[in-house]
């Protein structure tokens, strides 16, 4: 005799909601019947993870767009700040202090 699987919708024993099991089919019957377990199919539950939610792939383009908008935001002000010199540190080595043989006023000898 071979076992009948079965898919929990809540806890039963050991088993978990979610959990697949395989029992003699008057124990399968029986949870079905007491609605703790549905029959289980494998190749219809793959068929139906394997569908797109339209939910998530309308928030994932959403998300997308964000996206895009704060890269242009970033890559605009990026732009702006190549344009000035505000920001841009200091020429080094190059000033008068250096030719005229100035102290140097870091502390060092």
């Amino acid at each position: 005799m071979s076992n009948v699987p079965v898919k929990f919708l809540k806890a039963w024993g050991l088993f978990n909601s979610g959990e697949v099991a395989g029992f003699t089919p008057e124990t399968a019957r029986g949870l079905i019947d007491g609605k703790v377990a549905s029959a289980y199919d494998a190749k219809a539950e793959k068929a139906a993870s394997n569908a797109p939610d339209p939910a998530r792939i309308a928030d994932l383009e959403a998300r997308e767009r964000a996206l895009a908008d704060r890269e242009a935001a970033v890559a605009d002000a990026e732009a702006r700040a190549a344009a000035s010199d505000k920001g841009a540190p200091p020429a080094q080595g190059s000033g008068d202090a250096a030719k005229s043989g100035a102290a140097d006023k870091s502390g060092g000898k």
